[in-house]
């Protein structure tokens, strides 16, 4: 029995890294200790298999028929190529093909989305405050989210869900007005940043983010 696994890292943005492991916290420790990387990994989500090696090469070729291009991969000296195990992909569609997968095999029990600790959290908000991105508030104005529209929380996204209350942070959760900070802290039980923890049309609000900075800055260049 073993572990296909969705790593994440704030030290390689935009990528996750999709593996198989007898040991996942094992291999999680292991990759984490590397001197040369700054921060630690999170496992975002791990799926309990018995052909832990079999499902992970069906994840890879799955993504690979997609997109070629989402694979990290280099040239070897010999001109060989070195296909690694980073993909360009948010965590959350790399879930949701773990998800299909599980489905397929009736053993969705087996699939489990990780809760962050106490001390990766910290270390979320840490990158979060030093990055770049952190001169820009965020609000659901900025984000294009209408009043109205449902967020759901990332560790049960389909019974834990707010709605949108005003263009600021304002949310509506179980008849009652929150920021959306507050929600996550006070009444989920949760820690971190809320743009990590909850999801808009099944994409991360930290994501969405990213993505519309991404790509204003390429409008901005073609223009």
């Amino acid at each position: 029995m073993g572990y296909v696994y969705i790593f994440t890292n704030p030290s390689f943005e935009g990528l996750v890294k999709i593996g198989a492991t007898g040991d996942y916290e094992r291999r999680l420790l292991d990759l984490s200790n590397h001197e040369n990387i700054p921060y630690a990994f999170t496992a975002y989500a791990v799926y309990e298999v018995d052909n832990q090696e079999e499902i992970e090469d069906i994840v890879h070729k799955v993504i690979d028929a997609v997109d070629y291009s989402c694979r990290t991969s280099e040239l070897r000296k010999n001109g060989s190529e070195r296909r690694k195990e980073f993909f360009r992909i948010s965590p959350e569609k790399a879930y949701a093909l773990l998800k299909e997968i599980s489905r397929l095999r009736g053993d969705t029990e087996k699939l489990t989305r990780i809760k962050p600790t106490q001390e990766q959290a910290e270390e979320e908000m840490l990158v979060e405050k030093t990055s770049r991105r952190y001169i820009t508030p965020w609000s659901f104005r900025i984000l294009d989210i209408p009043i109205g529209e449902e967020l759901a929380y990332i560790y049960d996204e389909d019974n834990t869900k707010c709605r949108v209350i005003d263009d600021a942070r304002g949310v509506e959760f179980e008849g009652e007005r929150y920021g959306i900070s507050d929600l996550l802290w006070t009444k989920l039980a949760g820690n971190g940043v809320p743009g990590y923890r909850f999801l808009y049309k099944g994409e991360r609000l930290i994501d969405r983010r990213n993505r519309m900075e991404r790509e204003r800055a390429e409008l901005e260049m073609a223009e």
